[in-house]
């Protein structure tokens, strides 16, 4: 109320002063006065102005001699809001106290509500304890009771125990007899167990062997009939196809140059029959990729040329895969110029003059694939013109008496150059110089 009061104060006197300064300017203006030479107008303006400050002096004179608030707010405005920062600064601390102590009422509430639940559940686990405590108490006057009657029966039928101890160790002693015999029949069924077990284990296994023996008769006697027929498309350790080969180069050319040969090889052995169940057009077989690998490996750390030759490692026959290995042999002087590859003693009159010639070729022929020769898509490496086998052919035939067939290098030849020329000649079987007659 006091507030309003002079609120309606200030308002009464602000129209009053403002009436009182408007009737002011009218007289001064009207009898028109002048200070300090002005015109009446500036004049006016100026006593107007002062009137305006002794308004706004005498309000606040007024106010302040009406109320000690209006004073106090005048003269000590910056103490008071000093001291209200303060004030709330001290609030808000002691708001935030009073936060920690309510959350700290929290805690002590609930830990008070835990230790009344611990406590109730601890009263409820020691009336239990006390309803089993008793309840053990009965039971234990029921087991005084019934160890006294046991230990009456106890001396009763100790008594008739020292009675019968005696017969004990007599049954006891034929008991340990009877346990020895036991154990003994387990030991020797046990063995007999083992034994059996050993023999039906060989029985199987030579079962199993005879099964295996049996196919394995099968298959010879297929192979055997096959043969039989001529179905033989190359047999063991046969020259499939072979070639000069440069070594040397990358690993890679290496590789491209022997896959050729292979494929070469291949195609060989196609013609003569051979097959492979899982690839049409093909014939052969390595029995794995390390033996392709080695071979690259030892040719690409060499140069110079080498014979390649692809060998059938088993019998087969037309229709299957002929499985092959490699033989690289170096390049080398196989036989010197006029040397004697093979020589057989003939009799013309007790032979065919000319099956002896072609069984002489045939041995030269083996005689220089040993020494490693290269040799042509037959298989074979020596050859000698139809002239030279013509004047051997006659010579053997005008001899009259056992004579000794020579096959002779007919130059210097290298296992890498063929095929190997031959030159034949028929000398006295005493004679190991003779010329050709």
């Amino acid at each position: 109320m006091y507030g309003v009061a002079l609120i309606a104060v200030l308002i009464v006197m602000g129209g009053l002063i403002a009436y009182l300064g408007d009737l002011l300017g009218r007289r001064i203006g009207h009898q028109r006065l002048t200070l300090w030479g002005l015109r009446p107008r500036h004049t006016s303006i100026i006593i107007t102005v002062i009137g305006g400050f002794v308004i706004a002096g005498s309000t606040l004179g007024m106010l302040a001699a009406a109320s000690q608030d209006v004073r106090i707010a005048l003269f000590h405005i910056k103490e008071i809001q000093i001291e209200l920062r303060r004030s709330q600064d001290q609030l808000r601390q002691a708001q935030e106290q009073i936060r920690r102590q309510q959350a700290q009422v929290k805690e002590l509430t609930l830990m008070i509500e835990t230790k009344s639940n611990e406590y109730r559940d601890i009263d409820a686990r020691l009336q239990e304890l006390m309803a089993a405590r008793h309840e053990a108490e009965k039971q234990l006057a029921a087991a005084r009771r019934e160890k006294e009657r046991v230990e009456q029966d106890y001396e009763r039928i100790r008594a008739s125990y020292e009675a019968t101890r005696e017969n004990l160790e007599k049954v006891q002693d034929a008991l340990a007899k009877e346990k020895e015999q036991v154990r003994q029949l387990e030991k020797n069924s046990k063995e007999l167990a083992e034994t059996v077990a050993r023999l039906e284990l060989a029985r199987d296994d030579l079962n199993r062997r005879l099964s295996q023996l049996y196919e394995e008769l099968q298959k010879v006697q297929g192979d055997v009939n096959r043969l039989r027929q001529g179905n033989v498309a190359y047999r063991a350790n046969q020259i499939v196809w072979a070639e000069t080969l440069t070594a040397g180069g990358t690993r890679e050319e290496v590789r491209q140059r022997l896959y050729d040969l292979l494929v070469r090889a291949d195609r060989q052995a196609v013609s003569r029959g051979a097959s492979l169940p899982d690839r049409s057009g093909s014939g052969l077989k390595l029995p794995n990729q390390k033996m392709f690998d080695d071979a690259v490996e030892f040719l690409a750390a060499r140069d110079g040329e080498w014979v390649v030759r692809v060998v059938s490692k088993a019998n087969s026959l037309v229709g299957e895969p002929v499985v092959v290995y490699f033989e690289i042999i170096p390049h080398r002087l196989a036989f010197r110029q006029d040397e004697v590859i093979a020589s057989a003693v003939v009799d013309p009159a007790q032979g065919n003059p000319e099956e002896a010639l072609l069984s002489l070729l045939e041995q030269a022929n083996g005689v220089a694939v040993q020494r490693g020769m290269i040799t042509d898509a037959n298989g074979t490496v020596g050859q000698a013109d139809g002239q030279e086998f013509g004047r051997a052919l006659a010579a053997l035939r005008s001899a009259r008496g056992p004579v000794r067939l020579e096959a002779r290098a007919a130059s210097d030849t290298w296992t890498t150059r063929g095929p190997l020329q031959i030159r034949l000649r028929v000398v006295a079987a005493d004679d190991d110089e003779g010329d050709n007659p």
